[in-house]
């Protein structure tokens, strides 16, 4: 008789015999460790999917858009203490170009396995100009086991 449930890190149901319940396995979707069990859909939760490609939405994901939004805010509230045209738009172009310059290398590796470290990196020492190279490398470094 099998069973299913679902991997703690992607959320694929994943079939099994229930002599196996108990055992942790690698999901073969995500390579993450997942330790089988019945599947109780009262209690059990999956992460929200992405519409477009049908899998879980990664902290990268959460990033860029929060960074958009963030930027936005920030450029839009400074802008508005300008009251010519040409001068708000002026300044919101050079304002992104700029932000999106600088967070550059946290944008590369958004989907690393260290991608917090590397935004953290990116955020406080990525003024310097070893800082903000440093965090580029690392952001195109793969990670090991990464193909």
């Amino acid at each position: 008789m099998t069973a299913k449930c679902p991997c703690s890190g992607c959320g694929t149901n994943l079939e099994f015999d229930i002599e196996n319940e108990g055992e942790s396995i690698v999901c073969p979707v995500c390579a993450h460790s997942t330790r089988l069990y019945r599947d109780n859909p009262a209690i059990t939760r999956i992460p929200p999917l992405n519409r477009e490609s049908g899998r879980v939405r990664t902290s990268g994901e959460w990033f860029k858009w929060g960074f958009v939004v963030v930027a936005f805010v920030i450029t839009g509230a400074v802008a508005s203490y300008y009251h010519d045209l040409d001068e708000t738009a002026s300044f919101l172009v050079k304002a992104s170009l700029s932000l999106g310059l600088y967070f550059f290398p946290a944008f590369v590796g958004r989907n690393k396995r260290n991608a917090k470290a590397i935004l953290v990196l990116n955020l406080f020492l990525g003024w310097t100009l070893i800082g903000w190279v440093i965090a580029l490398v690392w952001a195109c470094v793969k990670d090991p086991g990464e193909k």
